[in-house]
């Protein structure tokens, strides 16, 4: 992921997932397409939410560690 323009890319867990922090869109495209490429890989894209988009979203039952 770094080599696809990944600003930062880490193993969760056992390995089981992957993930990257792309500063624009279009690289994380790109990387997307990439990885799509090689056989066995399912790519979801995805963006982080504000505490309040959070809240909105979950509503209070929401729970903030």
């Amino acid at each position: 992921l770094t080599k696809a323009g990944a600003r930062h890319a880490i193993v969760s867990g056992s390995g089981s997932s992957v993930f990257g922090v792309f500063d624009k869109e279009r690289e994380a495209s790109r990387a997307r397409g990439m990885l799509v490429a090689e056989d066995g890989w399912q790519v979801f894209a995805c963006a982080t939410l504000s505490r309040g988009e959070y809240r909105q979203a979950f509503g209070q039952c929401a729970v903030i560690l």
